[in-house]
């Protein structure tokens, strides 16, 4: 049941969604960056955090946009 409806839910969301999100997943793992943000204790970004995660974020781009363009020219080409 669990299945049936986790299969359903990521088929609702977009694969250019889905490949985004995995994408920069391992980008923030790999190189240090974080997906829940800390906060110091004024309940603010931790300044440390946000650069590490736009580092991240500038490695993942060319990838990414490669990723993106190719299931671009998938779907103009009929999804073969």
């Amino acid at each position: 049941m669990v299945s049936k409806m986790f299969d359903k839910i990521l088929k609702e969301i977009p694969l250019e969604t889905r490949v985004t999100v995995t994408i920069q997943a391992h980008f923030l793992m790999e190189y240090g960056g974080t997906i829940l943000m800390p906060l110091d204790e004024n309940g603010e970004d931790l300044p440390e955090a946000v650069e590490a995660n736009r580092k991240c974020m500038e490695k993942c781009n060319p990838l990414l946009k490669e990723v993106l363009n190719e299931i671009k020219q998938w779907k103009n080409d009929g999804m073969p």
